[in-house]
């Protein structure tokens, strides 16, 4: 949770009641890091599962300092890994996020497409949904 209050809290100012929810403690909430082999965090992301192959990727946070080094990159993938281990074998995965309108890119670049066409305010920062079928 360190990465997550210094990415969203401190430095974009969410308030931390917004930041940290009821869904964060649940049994099927999958949490995914990368760590360095100082057993720092560097990245951090969480996976929630609304059906059988249907899930929500959220409050992926990279601290500034290890930006552009991949580590994105893998959280994303650990994300899809998990995401595939957790549906039914042969059914296929769709995983949505809400973005963050400065992380399209990054996001269009894992293979996401914006879903709809509106923008949205959540907790004062606009954001598109974006969708991805494996």
């Amino acid at each position: 949770m360190a990465v997550r209050y210094e990415v969203f809290v401190k430095e974009q100012g969410v308030p931390p009641e917004l930041e940290i929810d009821g869904r964060d403690p649940l049994e099927s909430t999958t949490h995914v890091w990368v760590e360095n082999q100082a057993n720092q965090v560097l990245a951090v992301g969480r996976l929630l599962q609304d059906g059988a192959a249907s899930f929500h990727l959220g409050r992926v946070a990279v601290l500034a300092k290890n930006r552009g080094r991949g580590y994105g990159r893998a959280v994303m993938f650990a994300f899809e890994n998990a995401a595939r281990a957790l549906s039914p074998q042969g059914q296929s995965v769709t995983l949505q996020l809400s973005s963050q309108e400065h992380a399209i890119g990054f996001y269009r670049g894992l293979g996401y497409e914006l879903e709809g066409s509106s923008r949205y305010l959540d907790a004062g920062i606009w954001h598109r949904d974006m969708v991805k079928r494996l």
